[in-house]
């Protein structure tokens, strides 16, 4: 609304205006129910186990939180123009590329519309969407990546067995290192941190907080939900190995995970009978667990 009122456009218009005709993205729009787009691929997600469609039909045309209609190729002339300073000004963009400090001094890993990371001390930033989008940078690589499929998560069916994180698993494709699977594998000097983080996992999996968590985590865990717990159960009754492949000392890098300074990444690989999956727990200084992620490489 702030933008039509500035412009004096319908949003659809002044994004085709300002953006999609200057740039050449002839197959871009803003999602219109009533539109007939040529190879228009639908979204799909699972449930139960079973394909089934995202429900995406509603008709809200001021939906930038919802997507827009485009192309692989159209989003590549996108990127090219951002790199180019056609876009935006570099110290523009870099403003944008700066997690957020909220009101107490804490930081969280989101700037202005973008999601800001660091991969194995790598910066990336991007975002995903839950039809299976996933646009990556990873700026001082000079490398992006852009993935697109119809396979992803809706926020209300979150089915933990769909990722829509192509785009990492791709970049580490071109950047070594940037992936755990590809890691130097290291003996573990800790032996008792593997049966911490497995405690921890099955105890989210009974529904209660894990020891030695940080307050943002706990409550991060607290408000899982039920699907998530399972697949968790699940991962863990059908474990074959859980393995130690690396840490990070990532103290000289100022991370913070949800406001909480963190002083190491630690990496291990989780095989089931039926899955690999990669897991990363950031831990504070006093070993305290402040995040963890589950992922698929």
């Amino acid at each position: 609304m702030i933008i039509e009122r500035v412009s004096q456009e319908r949003y659809g218009e002044f994004l085709a205006r300002r953006f999609f005709r200057p740039l050449g993205m002839t197959s871009t729009s803003v999602p219109d129910a009533w539109q007939v787009v040529k190879r228009r691929a639908n979204g799909y997600t699972l449930r139960d186990g079973v394909l089934a469609r995202i429900r995406r039909d509603a008709q809200l045309e001021l939906g930038s939180h919802t997507s827009l209609f485009s192309t692989a190729a159209d989003l590549a002339k996108f990127d090219a123009a951002l790199d180019a300073g056609r876009v935006l000004p570099r110290a523009a963009l870099e403003q944008m590329w700066t997690p957020v400090l909220l009101n107490d001094g804490s930081r969280r890993p989101y700037g202005l519309g973008w999601r800001v990371d660091d991969r194995r001390g790598h910066r990336m930033v991007g975002h995903s969407g839950i039809t299976g989008v996933d646009y990556v940078k990873l700026p001082d690589d000079g490398l992006t990546v852009i993935a697109l499929t119809n396979l992803g998560n809706l926020f209300a069916d979150v089915n933990p067995d769909v990722d829509s994180w192509l785009g990492e698993l791709l970049a580490g494709r071109w950047v070594p290192g940037l992936l755990a699977s590809t890691a130097a594998r290291q003996p573990d000097a800790a032996l008792e941190r593997a049966r911490r983080y497995l405690d921890a996992l099955a105890a989210f999996a009974r529904g209660e907080i894990p020891a030695h968590v940080t307050g943002p985590l706990a409550a991060v865990l607290r408000a899982a939900d039920a699907e998530a717990r399972k697949t968790t159960e699940r991962r863990l009754t059908t474990r074959r190995s859980f393995t130690y492949i690396t840490s990070d000392d990532v103290r000289a890098r100022a991370l913070t995970r949800f406001g909480i300074p963190i002083a190491r990444l630690d990496h291990y690989e989780l095989v089931t009978d039926r899955e690999t999956r990669y897991y990363t727990f950031a831990v504070t200084d006093d070993e305290r667990l402040a995040d963890l992620r589950s992922y698929a490489e």
